[in-house]
């Protein structure tokens, strides 16, 4: 297998010996592509890592919501929510669906 430098070493001859532009641009346009489709790779590689965020201490869960648009609701509301529509089923019946 050959190494890195013979690899170079290889490539920097072969696009020496080319003399027309539009050969070369279209090799510059996909070395270009793939460099980037590499860095956008390892910029996303590991989906737990790109979930990470720094930890920050003395903020209250109104500016956490505040940021990321949300409005906190009070059980009052949840309750509301939850009587205007009855559940049909029986208890026996939702738990039986888990199975």
């Amino acid at each position: 297998m050959e190494s890195i430098s013979e690899i170079k070493l290889d490539l920097i001859k072969l696009i020496t010996r080319i003399t027309d532009v539009q050969q070369l641009n279209t090799i510059y346009q996909t070395i270009k592509s793939s460099e980037d489709r590499l860095k956008s790779m390892e910029s996303t590689d590991d989906k737990f890592l790109s979930g990470q965020v720094e930890i920050r201490s003395g903020i209250s869960k109104d500016q956490v919501f505040a940021e990321q648009g949300k409005q906190s609701m009070t059980f009052e509301e949840v309750q509301e929510l939850m009587t205007d529509e009855p559940c049909e089923e029986s208890l026996e019946e939702l738990l039986a669906t888990l199975d």
